[in-house]
């Protein structure tokens, strides 16, 4: 899928860290509840579509809905517990990513091993979603390890239906933590940059070939733009359950940034409604209205901030 409008992303694909935050001593009853808890964030996606000043959604019966006028909506989830919500988002027309990363470990390795291209066939998202965990200064024979599989996962999704989307994150060494006096503000803001060049640098090195990276959020727009030139291909913002005002900044940056084309955002927006859900007696149409609210705000936040940087 080209990109050549902003791609808003309502990331749902947790699964082992969504079990732990909100089913803690009740985890055998994930396969009950979170399936649904996940139409519902779907629900919300759709709403808050229809209500985002970029949105045109189509009143049309059930999942009737027209991309962003400015962009294009979808929705990033996991076979295991949000498996229905492909065939609902395809139907009203919205991308889809579909993460095919084994839930939890440090290490990537692929959900169903030697089966993954099946999974990924019979889904056939818009995109095959790998999350991956790396730091150039953290275990040598683990980093390429984890380069020679991201490369032929690459080919392997290449050979299907899907794309490939790179989500990567960079968490800080204790070395690099230590010399920032522990601070993670301090290390996202003076080292993770180059940490994340050179490691988008090292998997393509050794021939990882993404369409797509998903990314931490940068504080300047200066940095924002030299992670997508290394990539060389569009970037999309990831929100890291960060504090809304800090969710919001990476979200005007990337904006404003030459190669950023969008966002994918999810438990900002959706886990304190899905919590109530679950656990408060919510009502169902009070949570969708909520992760509405949260995903309109996301999509409305970024086009404010593109359409001041164009003016600029």
């Amino acid at each position: 899928m080209a990109i050549d409008s902003p791609l808003f992303l309502l990331a749902f694909d947790h699964r082992s860290g969504l079990v732990r935050g909100l089913l803690p001593g009740q985890e055998t009853r994930a396969g009950e509840l979170l399936p649904d808890a996940k139409q519902v964030i779907y629900e919300g996606a759709v709403a808050g579509l229809a209500r985002s000043a970029g949105g045109a959604a189509d009143a049309g019966a059930g999942d009737a809905v027209a991309s962003a006028a400015r962009g294009v909506a979808g929705v990033l989830v996991d076979e295991q517990y949000g498996g229905g919500v492909v065939p609902r988002a395809k139907a009203a027309g919205l991308a889809t990513a579909v993460a095919i990363e084994a839930s939890g470990q440090d290490e990537f390795e692929l959900e169903y091993g030697d089966d993954a291209a099946a999974h990924i066939a019979a889904l056939a998202p818009t995109y095959a979603k790998v999350l991956v965990r790396c730091n150039p200064g953290g275990d040598a024979t683990a980093n390429a390890r984890q380069c020679e599989t991201l490369a032929a996962v690459s080919e392997l999704v290449a050979a299907g239906p899907s794309d490939l989307l790179f989500e990567l994150l960079v968490p800080p060494t204790t070395a690099q933590l230590d010399s920032v006096n522990g601070d993670r503000d301090r290390y996202d803001a003076e080292l993770r940059t180059e940490l994340t060049i050179a490691t988008i640098d090292a998997f393509q090195r050794a021939g990882v070939q993404a369409p797509l990276w998903k990314l931490e959020g940068f504080e300047t727009v200066a940095e924002a733009e030299a992670v997508s030139a290394q990539a060389g291909v569009p970037c999309i913002v990831l929100g890291r359950n960060a504090p809304q005002p800090r969710v919001e900044h990476w979200l005007a940056v990337a904006a404003a940034a030459r190669g950023w084309e969008g966002f994918a955002i999810g438990r900002s927006i959706w886990w304190r409604a899905i919590g109530a859900l679950i656990h408060d007696g919510l009502p169902r149409d009070q949570a969708v209205t909520e992760i509405a609210d949260g995903y309109a705000q996301a999509i409305d936040v970024y086009l404010a901030a593109e359409a001041s940087a164009a003016a600029a």
